[in-house]
């Protein structure tokens, strides 16, 4: 997991996943063993789930959470970087329909349209 990362101690987590848990209500309490258990290097290992946000806060990490989002195609994305999204959307949509308007305006015979239009609307197609 994330705790090499975060430059705490196994029983700073510890305390501060309980005073996180004790805020929130959460009538639960995180021991050393329970950590230790979790990060062991074992396929059996589980952290609850209750817990995983507890512990990545803790830890000021979402690399967890990453883990269990990328075999499902997916990943975190910081709120700082929405805008940038947004606005690469915005760009997408943009090329869409300016391609839209090109493929329109390529099949448009404007020497067709100017010669059936009538003085009775207004516009001479001389």
């Amino acid at each position: 997991m994330s705790i090499k990362d975060s430059g705490l101690s196994r029983p700073s987590i510890v305390d501060r996943m309980n005073s996180i848990l004790e805020e929130m209500g959460l009538d639960r309490e995180v021991t050393l063993d329970q950590i230790n258990s979790w990060t062991k290097n074992e396929e059996s290992r589980v952290i609850p789930t209750v817990f995983l946000p507890v512990f990545c806060q803790a830890t000021n990490s979402l690399f967890s959470f990453q883990v269990l989002l990328q075999p499902l195609g997916a990943r975190i994305l910081d709120i700082k970087d929405e805008p940038f999204l947004e606005l690469g959307k915005a760009e997408a949509l943009k090329r869409v329909a300016l391609k839209k308007e090109k493929s329109a305006l390529e099949k448009i015979d404007l020497r067709a349209v100017m010669d059936s239009e009538t003085p009775e609307d207004g516009i001479s197609g001389e």
